[in-house]
């Protein structure tokens, strides 16, 4: 029997009745790998039973383009039901690399991969192996979520380092600058950036101040563009203005001249 260019066995006939035929989507060139070497294991995963078609699935060199494709379908099924049925699922990769070329042109399978990785993604716990599952999935088919995913986890990781005095602030704000490049508008690496050039920006003018140059910190916070530095300086001003008043120790030109600043960073407080 002939069903969509697919000759049926008689034992076939017999497993599988007419209407589940029907009901598969139909792909002339996956039916046609059913008679090929991988044609067993390729009606097994087609069944569900996707165990049984790694188990019987042959050894061997693929040569011809049906072959390859036969291999490549079997392999994205195979690297699929390792990825979330092995605990260890570094398995995955070498599998699923195999089937990149089918994977990258197949938007249905791209979802699947996409459904699966965040689910495996919430079983981990160690950051570095965030960073390679992350980075595994990126190199895969670099999906949307793939690239925000990989961009979080190099942005933790290099929070991780700054936290540890590993790097500088602003090593690290280039190295945020990079990873942006990931995912440019991901809302995580935007906020690092930002927080970190507050503080490299937070630093500079601390400096001046240190070593009493403090008109120079003044003009700094008025060419920054971060209304918080602008504020930060004006307290200050301020602040010393408050203290000086109250012990009597400023010049009367020195108050005028605070009291300016003040207004000139923040006009509108």
């Amino acid at each position: 029997l002939i069903i969509n260019d697919l000759l049926i066995s008689p034992a076939g006939y017999e497993h599988l009745n007419y209407d589940y035929f029907k009901q598969i989507n139909y792909n002339q060139k996956l039916w046609q790998t059913l008679y090929t070497d991988w044609g067993l294991a390729i009606a097994a995963c087609i069944e569900g039973d996707i165990q049984r078609g790694i188990k019987i699935k042959p050894n061997k060199t693929a040569n011809s383009e049906l072959e390859k494709y036969a291999k490549s379908w079997l392999s994205y099924h195979e690297g699929c039901y390792c990825l979330q049925n092995n605990n260890d699922w570094r398995k995955s990769k070498s599998i699923l690399q195999e089937a990149k070329n089918l994977i990258t042109i197949n938007l249905e399978w791209k979802q699947q991969l996409d459904k699966i990785f965040e689910k495996k993604r919430e079983q981990i716990n160690d950051l570095s192996e965030h960073l390679e599952l992350a980075q595994f999935w990126y190199n895969l088919f670099n999906s949307k979520k793939s690239r925000s995913y990989l961009a979080e986890m190099k942005v933790e990781e290099l929070r991780h380092k700054i936290l540890d005095k590993k790097i500088s602030i602003k090593e690290a704000l280039t190295k945020f600058k990079q990873i942006q490049s990931i995912d440019y508008n991901n809302p995580v690496v935007i906020d690092m950036i930002e927080k970190t050039e507050l503080l490299i920006e937070m630093e500079e003018i601390d400096n001046l101040i240190k070593y009493n140059n403090f008109e120079d910190a003044v003009n700094r916070a008025k060419r920054s563009s971060n209304p918080q530095i602008r504020k930060m300086v004006a307290d200050y001003c301020l602040e010393i203005l408050v203290n000086g008043m109250k012990s009597q120790s400023l010049h009367p030109q020195l108050v005028i001249q605070l009291v300016h600043w003040a207004s000139e960073l923040c006009p509108n407080d």
